[in-house]
């Protein structure tokens, strides 16, 4: 999505996370101007990036007993898309998700009581990040 969005525009965010209730607080944690999308799985997660335009994907890192470790299928794919990625976990995969690609990782009681703050610093300093990587590209 192109990073020099118009302040009108809403921030499209896709949320994956296989548990219902996470979702549920996510979306009512946030107060700014987003648009927010859920996936429940790492099948359904692949095919709204892929299909998507969204400027950010926030992925639990274990994604059920069919994906245990799906989230960092959605971290690499993300990355190619060239997409920011927050990854959230109850336990501590740090290393595994920044290595992947995310551009950070939280906790989830962390993210879930500092949703606006956690979004709003990776859109600004991916954001920015994203932009220098375009420009050493062309």
């Amino acid at each position: 999505m192109n990073s020099s969005k118009n302040t009108n525009e809403r921030t499209e965010i896709l949320f994956v996370d296989d548990m219902p209730i996470c979702c549920r607080i996510f979306m009512q944690g946030l107060s700014g101007n987003y648009s927010t999308y859920w996936a429940k799985n790492k099948d359904e997660a692949l095919n709204q990036i892929k299909k998507g335009n969204y400027d950010l994907v926030i992925t639990d890192y274990h994604l059920g007993d069919e994906a245990p470790e799906g989230g960092l299928d959605i971290i690499a794919e993300s990355s190619k898309q060239n997409l920011l990625v927050i990854s959230i976990s109850k336990e501590n995969h740090r290393n595994e998700a920044l290595s992947s690609g995310a551009n950070r990782f939280v906790f989830k009681k962390e993210f879930f009581n500092n949703i606006e703050e956690i979004i709003s610093g990776v859109l600004k300093n991916g954001g920015q990040q994203r932009q220098n990587r375009e420009a050493k590209i062309s």
